[in-house]
């Protein structure tokens, strides 16, 4: 039961109960005395009143019947199919305008060092900005920059330096301005339906990464320029969708006069919780092995003479992997306790990679690979949907920010080790490298106390940064 303020349903009832109080109050003065009358208007009563009324919830439509949420998911697909595409063929490019996988490595790093660098001021422009436009500009930045890399490729002019400098500028525009197109799903869904889109969100990029590899191949099959023309289109359904949202201004409060104060605020958000530093280890170090363990496989088929669509395998299993995990991934969520995913994901990531190493021959190795990302839908839905869930508004955009950026510092380096690594270790030298680094990363997560005491999603609200 809620009290009902004055000026609503409190103020109406308060009008109707005083009406037939002077009603009855008029008819008993006509019947003692015939020869007066009485006039008595009945007098809407503003002062302060209210009544008990029932107050009925309302419950959040679903995320499927929800007109914003689709719009926000339609664009945000689109821009994570074009990322797969250049992920995808990037590489593959490389190899085929240099001849060198150490080269080929080191344009992939260039590519995603600028996956990271644009991570810390985007989430100061995600905090200052309307998050919607900041989505417009990147649709359309991204439209000019891989139509450019297309048309080089069409020239016959593309240089292994050029694609460094494009790729690079090209993750940058996606670090750069992607954090607002992660903060303004809150303000679509709701905290309450956070936790359901996180989920389906990683669904979601589990059944791209199942799709991309082998569309890329087919696209890369036609002419190495054509993942890149796709990749164009994806950014112009980007900014088509976007236009479906409502601007996202985001709010001040608690804002600080100027945008590098607020960045230093970010940092020491991050900077002052125990559980984010054990947990920025953990996972800048688990990216860095699941990345280059890709890598490695990618690198190794493609100098071996394999077809697009023999290495869109392995995407295909990453994706295939995730996704089955990704299906059983919401009823864990909301009853195992966060700490349990975490600790217990990393360590079957890690034993997992391990069996990758060993496998005597591809086929086996790809399997226990896709057997290792199962865990990796819960555990990326967890940690996402936890943060969202946790970090005030006016400062998600910056600490969801410092968090990728940290957690990804590492990940430019996979490319460049797994290039040298097969260049100097050889293809098994290579594995067990990363796998080392994953066995650290899982360490680091079953030693931290506030890691393995987070609590279900059911009770989030108790959890203290």
């Amino acid at each position: 039961m809620r009290r009902a303020p004055v000026g609503g349903a409190g103020a109406l009832a308060s009008w109707g109960l005083r009406h037939s109080a002077e009603r009855r109050r008029a008819g008993d003065v006509r019947s003692a005395s015939s020869r007066r009358r009485v006039r008595r208007s009945p007098s809407l009563c503003l002062e302060p009143f209210a009544i008990d009324l029932p107050v009925r919830s309302q419950v959040p439509p679903p995320l499927l019947r929800d007109g914003r949420y689709l719009a926000w998911m339609v664009g945000d697909t689109a821009a994570a199919f074009g990322t797969g595409l250049g992920y995808f063929a990037t590489p593959l490019v490389a190899v085929l305008v240099t001849g060198s996988a150490t080269e080929a490595g080191i344009v992939a790093a260039a590519a995603a060092v600028g996956g990271v660098v644009g991570l810390l001021p985007g989430g100061v422009l995600a905090d200052r900005f309307d998050r919607r436009a900041l989505r417009a500009w990147s649709a359309l930045l991204g439209v000019s920059l891989s139509g450019t890399i297309g048309v080089l490729l069409v020239l016959g002019v593309l240089t292994g330096s050029w694609l460094a400098v494009l790729g690079f500028a090209l993750q940058l525009r996606g670090s750069l301005l992607g954090p607002a197109s992660d903060a303004i799903l809150r303000s679509v869904v709701g905290k309450e339906r956070m936790s359901r889109a996180v989920v389906a969100n990683q669904a979601r990029d589990s059944a791209v990464s199942l799709v991309s590899g082998p569309v890329g191949g087919l696209l890369y099959a036609i002419a190495p320029a054509v993942p890149f023309v796709g990749q164009a289109l994806t950014s112009v359904a980007l900014w088509v969708s976007n236009r479906r949202l409502a601007p996202d201004r985001p709010s001040r409060d608690g804002a600080t006069a100027g945008a590098a104060a607020d960045f230093v605020a970010g940092l020491r958000f991050v900077g002052g919780s125990t559980l984010l530093r054990s947990g920025v280890v953990a996972f800048a170090l688990l990216n860095l092995a699941t990345n280059g363990v890709v890598m490695t496989l990618v690198l190794d088929l493609q100098l071996g003479g394999a077809s697009p669509q023999q290495i869109s395998v392995v995407t295909l299993a990453v994706g295939a992997g995730a996704l089955v995990g990704a299906l059983g991934a919401n009823p864990v969520i909301a009853r195992v306790p966060s700490g349990r995913i975490l600790t217990w994901g990393l360590v079957l990531i890690a034993v997992s990679m391990i069996g990758v190493s060993a496998a005597p021959s591809f086929p086996v190795a790809i399997a226990v690979f896709a057997v290792a990302l199962l865990a990796g839908p819960a555990v990326n839905a967890t940690v996402g949907g936890l943060m969202m869930y946790v970090i005030p508004e006016h400062m998600l955009g910056r600490v969801m920010s410092v968090l990728f950026f940290c957690t990804g510092l590492l990940t430019p380096l996979a490319p460049a080790i797994a290039g040298r690594g097969l260049d100097v270790l050889g293809y098994r030298g290579t594995l067990a490298a990363f796998v080392g680094v994953a066995t650290v990363a899982a360490a680091v997560a079953v030693l931290s106390r506030p890691l393995r005491r987070l609590p279900s999603a059911r009770h989030w609200d108790d959890v203290a940064l």
